[in-house]
């Protein structure tokens, strides 16, 4: 056709270069390989054959100023109060609401340093604060995380006022924003923080 260019094979391109289409998938293939998970993942061959340590969404955490009118949606729900404690460590006073199948946490600061009062004071009107994925084991899903880029805030494991529950969190700035919260049912292995009620744990 005239007008035509020759090259006919030259229609990929990347930035700043131009791949005749015999010489695309060793291009992509090179992108690939210099991701420094993918000489993990080849390194471990586990990695490719174990499965996700997820079982379920276990809560959704609420972290909002206006907590009262959370409360009064929930009771309209049908929620109930199934849990509530102080996590110390963090500043932090957890109720754990039961409307259905997946609790809602509502989170609210004991102290003006509290690890929530940032979200709380800069962001009233976004009460989703984090998503809680319960676990088989602990150490077991940290190290699926791990392999595969994540780390946890803090670097630390935190007990929950949850009964025989221990927690961590991912760092929200490798999950795209959203705070994600691993949870591992202990059993009455492990002591926890004393709580308002009764059936929480004890020191």
């Amino acid at each position: 056709m005239e007008g035509l260019s020759e090259e006919v094979n030259y229609v990929a391109t990347v930035p700043y270069a131009v791949f005749p289409l015999d010489r695309l998938e060793a291009y992509i293939r090179s992108q690939i390989v210099s991701d420094p998970l993918y000489f993990i993942a080849q390194a471990d061959p586990s990695t490719k054959q174990r499965g996700s340590p997820i079982i379920r969404l276990d809560h959704i955490g609420i972290v909002t100023k206006y907590e009262k009118k959370i409360r009064k949606l929930l009771e309209l729900l049908g929620a109930r109060i199934a849990y509530e404690g102080v996590v110390g460590k963090i500043g932090v006073s957890c109720e754990y609401h039961a409307p259905a199948n997946v609790d809602i946490e509502i989170v609210s600061p004991v102290r003006d340093n509290s690890i929530v009062s940032a979200h709380r004071t800069k962001m009233p009107f976004m009460p989703l604060h984090h998503l809680a994925f319960e676990v088989r084991n602990l150490e077991d899903g940290i190290e699926y995380f791990r392999e595969r880029g994540y780390h946890l805030v803090d670097g630390s494991i935190l007990l929950a006022p949850k009964p025989f529950h221990r927690v961590v969190f991912l760092l929200p700035v490798q999950t795209g924003g959203m705070l994600i919260e691993l949870v591992a049912d202990d059993g009455k292995e492990y002591s926890g923080y004393g709580g308002k009620q009764e059936n929480v744990w004890q020191v």
